[in-house]
C-alpha cells in the first residue's frame, strides 16, 4: 500500500511543474518570440532603433515598405538615408544639398522617385542631394541626427528642414532632448534607469514577455482606479459628416504603429501617438504603419496635432501649451543654425500645410509666420508651399484638392501633392 504524497511533496511537484513551463517559455520566446509578433504586428525591418536620435531607417535596405493597403519599393544608403535604388550602394559622405524632415520628407508611401526630393534631385543631376528625413522626426531630432552625422564626417553644403504641422504635437509629447545631442522618450531619464535598461533588453531578447509587460501596464493605466485623465473629445456638433463619433475612451492612431496607446507619461506617444515600444539597439525594428490607412479625426476643426495653428489654447501640448512647445522648437532649430554655421553650411526652412490648414487656417497661419520670423536672419531661403495650396483651394475648392493632392483619410501628400511642394523648392532655388 502505497502512500499518499505529503502537501510539501505535492508543492515540490507543482514548483518542478512551473519551471519547466517557465523554462520551456522562456526558450520559446528567444527563440520563436519575435516571429510570433511579426504574425500578430507585421512589421517593417528598415525601420530601427538609434542609440543616439531614437530611430531611423536600416542601413543599405532594398525591399518593400507599406503604407494604408499598399506597398511600395524603398532603398536606403550605407547610413540609411533613403535614396534612388540606382544610388543605394554610394559612400559619398559630401553633399551639396541635405534634405531632413519628417515622414512628409521621407515621402512616406511613395517610392523616391516620386517624393519632392526625388523630384527636386531629378531635376538637379548635377547637385549630390541626401534624404535625411525619417517618419516622427521633430526639430530635437533634426539637431541631434545633423550633429551625429557631422560628428562622423558627413558635410552639406547647404541644409533643408521642412518643419511639419506634427512637429510640435511630437515636440510636446514624444520626445526630449539632453545636452542638444541624445534624443529619449518624453520623460525618460538619461542616463537610462536600470530598471529601463531591464525591460528594454527583455523586449529585445524576449519579446513576447516584453509584449505581456506592455498590455499589462496598459491593463493596469486604464482602470478606473489609476486615475486616469482620458483626452477631451470632440462635441458631436463639431465632427465631420462622415466621421464616425469616438468611443469614450478613443485613442489616436500613429504614423508608425497599427496599434494604439493611451497618452500616459510612461508611454511612447509620437505622431500623433505611438504605442509603447522600449528602446534598445540600432537594429531593432520597429513596427509597421496601421494597416488600414486612416487617421480618425484628420478633417475636425479641432484634430490634436494640426488644431495648434489656429487654436493656440489646445489642450493637447502639454503644461508649456503652444506657445512653450513653439519657443522649445525654435531655440532647437537656433542651435541648428549655431551648428550648421559651425561646418560651413547654409540652412533653410520649409513649411506645407495639412487638411485641417486647409479647412479652417488662413495662407500666412501661425506656421508660416513662425517660422518666416525665424528665417529672418538665419535662412538662405524660406520655402513656403502655403500659398501654392491655397490657391489650388481657390481654383479647384477644399475636397477636390484634399481629394487629389492628399492619400484619402490621410495628412500625407501623393505624387501630385509632392509636385506642389517640388515646384516651390525649384522656383525659389536650392543652390
Amino acid at each position: 500500500m502505497t502512500s499518499k504524497p505529503s502537501i510539501q511533496q505535492k508543492i515540490g511537484e507543482l514548483l518542478k511543474v512551473f519551471a519547466f513551463t517557465l523554462v520551456l517559455f522562456l526558450l520559446v520566446d528567444v527563440c520563436f518570440g519575435a516571429w510570433v509578433i511579426s504574425l500578430v504586428r507585421p512589421s517593417e525591418p528598415f525601420r530601427v532603433r538609434h542609440p543616439v536620435y531614437h530611430h531611423t531607417l536600416k542601413p543599405n535596405y532594398d525591399g518593400l515598405g507599406r503604407w494604408g493597403t499598399w506597398s511600395y519599393r524603398i532603398c536606403t544608403n550605407g547610413e540609411g538615408f533613403k535614396t534612388s535604388c540606382e544610388q543605394k550602394h554610394s559612400t559619398k559622405k559630401e553633399f551639396d544639398v541635405a534634405f531632413i524632415g519628417d515622414s512628409f520628407t521621407e515621402g512616406i508611401g511613395l517610392p523616391y522617385e516620386q517624393t519632392f526630393v526625388g523630384m527636386v534631385a531629378a531635376k538637379n543631376p548635377d547637385l549630390s542631394i541626401a534624404n535625411l528625413g525619417v517618419v516622427s522626426y521633430s526639430p530635437a531630432i533634426y539637431l541631434a541626427k545633423l550633429k551625429d552625422l557631422f560628428a562622423k564626417g558627413y558635410r552639406f553644403k547647404h541644409i533643408i528642414v521642412f518643419i511639419d504641422i506634427g512637429d510640435a504635437y511630437d515636440e510636446a509629447n514624444a520626445y526630449d532632448l539632453h545636452r542638444e545631442s541624445i534624443v529619449v522618450d518624453k520623460g525618460e531619464p538619461y542616463p537610462m534607469s536600470l530598471d529601463r535598461k531591464i525591460r528594454r533588453l527583455a523586449s529585445q531578447y524576449l519579446p513576447l514577455t516584453g509584449e505581456a509587460w506592455v498590455q499589462l501596464r496598459k491593463l493596469v493605466i486604464s482602470t478606473p482606479e489609476s486615475g486616469r485623465q482620458t483626452r477631451p473629445q470632440p462635441l458631436e456638433a463639431q465632427r465631420g459628416n462622415n466621421t464616425p463619433a469616438a468611443p469614450s475612451n478613443a485613442t489616436i492612431q500613429s504614423e508608425t504603429s497599427n496599434a494604439q496607446s493611451l497618452l500616459t507619461k510612461d508611454e511612447i506617444p509620437t505622431a500623433p501617438v505611438r504605442d509603447t515600444v522600449p528602446l534598445t539597439n540600432q537594429t531593432e525594428p520597429l513596427e509597421t504603419p496601421f494597416i488600414n490607412n486612416i487617421y480618425e479625426g484628420i478633417y475636425l476643426k479641432n484634430y490634436p496635432k494640426s488644431e495648434w495653428t489656429y487654436n493656440q489654447q489646445s489642450p493637447y501640448y502639454g503644461s508649456e501649451g503652444v506657445a512653450g512647445t513653439l519657443s522649445k522648437m525654435k531655440k532647437e532649430m537656433q542651435a541648428l543654425h549655431v551648428l550648421a554655421q559651425a561646418y560651413g553650411a547654409r540652412l533653410s526652412v520649409g513649411v506645407y500645410p495639412w487638411p485641417g490648414q486647409l479647412k479652417y487656417d488662413v495662407v500666412n497661419s501661425l506656421q508660416v509666420n513662425t517660422w518666416r520670423e525665424f528665417c529672418e536672419t538665419r535662412c538662405e531661403h524660406f520655402y513656403n508651399a502655403f500659398p501654392a495650396f491655397f490657391s489650388l483651394v481657390q481654383e479647384h475648392g477644399q475636397d477636390k484638392v484634399i481629394g487629389d493632392y492628399f492619400f484619402a483619410g490621410d495628412v500625407h501628400f501623393t505624387k501630385e501633392g509632392n509636385e506642389v511642394i517640388a515646384r516651390t523648392l525649384l522656383n525659389t532655388g536650392i543652390k
